[in-house]
Formats: structure tokens, sequence, C-alpha cells
């Protein structure tokens, strides 16, 4: 519902990812009230395409967002983020630019801090090229 949405704090934009969240508001005009209770868009759209009410659309808001901002919000939306983010960096919302930590399994004070150039997986394994040109190949569960 349009009161669940944040239309104050929008994520920033983040040119690249190819995934966009918008915000469309719905003008509905009817001699009678919308019941926000299950408000359904089929119902809303039947009404005005057969003239039970006049409607017009607009964008509020349209940005390019990060990966791991969609995962988000998708999840905030109920759904699973596998639908639209389709290979195994959904699952840790990681991608080229993140930064991340490296942290030794077997030596709690052992990290690295690394910058993202390209990430491939292989299972639960993320192959890492950080912007130093350094490889790495480190478990998904040892990041931070």
């Amino acid at each position: 519902m349009i009161d669940e949405i944040d239309l104050q704090n929008h994520p920033p934009a983040e040119v690249g990812s190819g995934f966009y969240r918008t915000l469309i508001v719905v003008e509905v005009l009817t001699d009678r009230p919308v019941d926000n209770d299950g408000v359904d868009l089929r119902h809303i759209a039947s009404e005005i395409i057969e003239g039970g009410a006049y409607g017009r659309v607009g964008v509020i808001d349209s940005r390019e967002v990060s990966r791991a901002t969609m995962v988000k919000l998708l999840r905030q939306h109920g759904t699973d983020p596998e639908f639209l983010l389709w290979d195994d960096a959904w699952k840790y919302g990681l991608h080229p630019g993140d930064e991340v930590i490296w942290n030794d399994p077997n030596d709690a004070s052992l990290h690295l801090t690394l910058r993202i150039s390209s990430i491939e997986w292989s299972g639960e394994i993320a192959k890492i090229t950080d912007t130093g040109a350094k490889y790495f190949e480190v478990h998904a569960k040892d990041l931070s």
C-alpha cells in the first residue's frame, strides 16, 4: 500500500546496475471512495478502461539501483529476488565496485578488505579480482 512506501528516502541512483526502482502514482476519480484495503491494480485499471472511473498515471521517480538495493527492495515486497536476479550474485548482493571484508575462518584476528573489480561464482566460492588486480577464491560465508 502507498502508505508503506517510503516516498522521502529513495535509494541513491546507482548507474550501471541495470536494475530500476520506479514509483508510479495512479489518480482515480470516481463517484465513490476506493477502499484502501486490498487495493487491486487490475480492478482499478478495469474501472478506468471500462468507464466506471477516470484515471491517469504519472511517474513520481525512476532511478537505477544497485543489485544489493534491488535484493532488499524485492524482499520488502515479500518476493524472492531470484526471479529477477537469476545468477548466484543475488544471494550475497555483491557486484563490482563493492567493498567486502574477508575474515580468515581459522584466525579471527586476520582479515582483508577487498574492493571488487570482478566476481564470478562457483557454488558458494566467490572468485574475486580486486581493484589492485589481485585474485582471491573465498567461501561466501567468510565475507562480510
